[in-house]
């Protein structure tokens, strides 16, 4: 056991050993902001208070009350805005050790900072310091109302991150970190959030890189809708004033909430091209706003923090496709490739421009034969991982690529060993990267098997860690990495052997260029 003295108190921790047996040092449950409940339901974070009995931070806290992603079981609660320090030296020697400050993915519905999935063993033999959050999910973290007198104009989730960088900045240095070196990074939701991070007003000064793994701020899926008032239906009330509707919101139990969430948002999964919980663009109001633009004209003004950024995505992630979306959807979705439109696009569905590309992307993905989900397997994974992952993430690049004065590494991983948790636990056997399997080669999970010295898996492993910690450290993975430039994406692929590469999927990406030529905005690109 150590103590340790913070800002708000003195903590307990405990010593770890990473995957080399060398010991650490663990600090768990460390609460960044106050209880997020009673009136603070929905509402920005609060500071945290400070205590004065030494806290115990040797296990891990409460994430926010949510679904268990394997179990689908309830758990969490609202008392859950805290987070996780891992660093391998406490010793004032003169060197503070960069940061690395994870989020995790979830579609902004489920996950948490859980060791579970998240250990890490990995990353403290690169000494780095490691902080992994949690912050509130679904309604309790993305509810946004028209009034903005009532204080919750959306994005509270995202704001739970800026609140736990502030922790960051003020209390860092008690653990040897750099507060002047914090990067950022996240996978699939949590990459959406590091890269609206680097996007928002609220973050100068608070970040230094980037990393976003699987998704991009322009991903269909990121924004939500203000939908306060159907799920107050939904719970059996009708009023439609906001005030009496937030107090009613507000003594509501929080797993009826997390009912009526689930409820909707599958009901609704089909219809648009966002969920119910998300980020929004917020209205004028005294609220400090995270997001007062979309992202794209974020963007393309050149309007947000400029810091060194790395990107990329799995080799087909659309495998993953089959467990995101709910049972009932899959073979619609298969079937109308109307649902493929994307909705950025502003078609009215039904519409003969609608219809025609539909069609088109139809004829790309599949050609003249009629859909099968079986027989079509392939066609159809990268169909779901160019919709729901790369083609934004794509799209990413290439326009902030024309604004961005620091550099962008992009990369593809093709890397396929027994650290692919993810697809193992799927059961896929089609070849290509899982959703989210880059994560076994950067955290120790439950699932992580016994690493053989010099296995495909212990040099993989070591190799993505210290391109990931160099980027972390020096802004720069590799000097053989060259960074994107505009009209030409240099690409590392990351397989048995990285190989530096041009232009991800050229075709299917040149299919995409020609369809958002629909939109006027984006044709003069």
């Amino acid at each position: 056991m150590v103590v340790i003295q913070i800002e708000s108190g003195k903590i307990r921790g405990k010593i770890g050993v990473d995957a080399r047996g060398e010991k650490f040092y663990s600090f768990q449950n460390i609460p960044y902001a106050a209880p997020p409940i009673g009136e603070l339901r929905f509402k920005a974070p609060q500071p945290v208070q400070p205590w004065q009995d030494i806290k115990n931070c040797t296990e891990e806290g409460n994430e926010s009350i949510s679904r268990h992603f394997m179990t689908r079981k309830f758990i969490g609660c609202e008392d859950c805005l805290n987070l996780n320090v891992y660093t391998p030296q406490l010793q004032k020697n003169g060197k503070n050790l960069p940061v690395m400050f994870y989020i995790h993915g979830g579609l902004f519905m489920t996950g948490s900072n859980k060791s579970e999935l998240h250990g890490p063993e990995f990353l403290m033999t690169e000494d780095v310091i490691l902080v992994t959050i949690n912050y509130r999910l679904g309604i309790l973290g993305f509810l946004s109302l028209d009034d903005s007198s009532l204080g919750i104009p959306g994005n509270a989730g995202f704001k739970d991150m800026v609140m736990a960088l502030k922790w960051v900045q003020k209390n860092i240095h008690h653990f040897s970190g750099d507060p002047n070196n914090v990067t950022v990074f996240g996978e699939s939701a949590g990459a959406v959030a590091a890269h609206l991070l680097m996007l928002s007003p609220m973050t100068k000064g608070l970040l230094h890189k980037v990393i976003a793994q699987s998704s991009s701020a322009l991903n269909t899926w990121v924004f939500g809708k203000r939908s306060a008032k159907l799920i107050a239906k939904t719970l059996g009330f009708s009023n439609s004033g906001d005030r009496k509707l937030v107090k009613f919101l507000q003594n509501m139990p929080a797993k009826e909430l997390l009912k009526a969430q689930i409820k909707i948002d599958n009901k609704d999964f089909l219809e648009n091209d966002y969920h119910f919980f998300g980020a929004v663009v917020e209205r004028p109001s005294k609220e400090e706003p995270f997001l007062t633009e979309r992202p794209l004209d974020i963007i393309l003004k050149g309007n947000y923090n400029h810091v060194p950024f790395m990107i990329g995505y799995n080799a087909r992630e659309g495998m993953a496709f089959d467990n995101i979306i709910p049972n009932r959807a899959r073979e619609p979705y298969l079937k109308n490739m109307e649902l493929s439109v994307p909705f950025s696009l502003n078609l009215q569905r039904g519409s003969k421009i609608s219809k025609d590309v539909a069609d088109k992307i139809k004829r790309f993905y599949f050609g003249n034969v009629e859909q099968n989900r079986e027989e079509n397997a392939i066609q159809y994974y990268d169909l779901c991982t160019d919709t729901c992952f790369l083609r934004d993430i794509y799209f990413s690049v290439k326009y902030q690529s024309r604004t961005s004065k620091k550099p962008i590494y992009f990369y593809k991983m093709t890397l396929e060993t027994d650290l692919n948790i993810f697809k193992k636990l799927a059961g896929v056997t089609a070849p290509g990267v899982y959703h989210g399997d880059e994560l076994g080669y950067l955290f120790k999970t439950i699932f992580t098997p016994e690493i053989v010295p010099g296995s495909v898996e212990d040099i993989s492993q070591k190799k993505i860690t210290k391109l990931w910690t160099n980027f972390a450290r020096f802004g720069n993975p590799t000097p053989e990495w060259k960074p994107v430039q505009v009209d030409k994406i240099n690409y590392l692929e990351i397989g048995t052997e990285m190989k530096m590469k041009v232009n991800p999927e050229p075709e299917r990406m040149a299919f995409w260029d020609e369809i958002f030529k629909i939109n006027p905005m984006l044709s003069k690109l």
